[in-house]
């Protein structure tokens, strides 16, 4: 899980936010005894949940403003 040390500071953060929801669902998927939850704040996984429904990137990017 280095890569998500990597975005848990400043700036980053906010807008790797939807990115990193992603990138922690593939990596669930690969991995079942991973999950999300003990990874992403509330708000990535409101990302997660948005992108696992269907949304488009523009929802996802949504989902993560803020």
């Amino acid at each position: 899980m280095q890569i998500l040390d990597l975005v848990g500071e400043g700036d980053l953060q906010a807008t790797a936010t939807p990115y990193i929801a992603l990138f922690v669902s593939g990596m669930a998927a690969a991995e079942p005894d991973l999950k999300p939850a003990d990874h992403l704040t509330p708000q990535g996984m409101k990302v997660l949940e948005v992108g696992r429904g269907g949304g488009c990137l523009a929802e996802v990017f949504k989902a993560g403003e803020g």
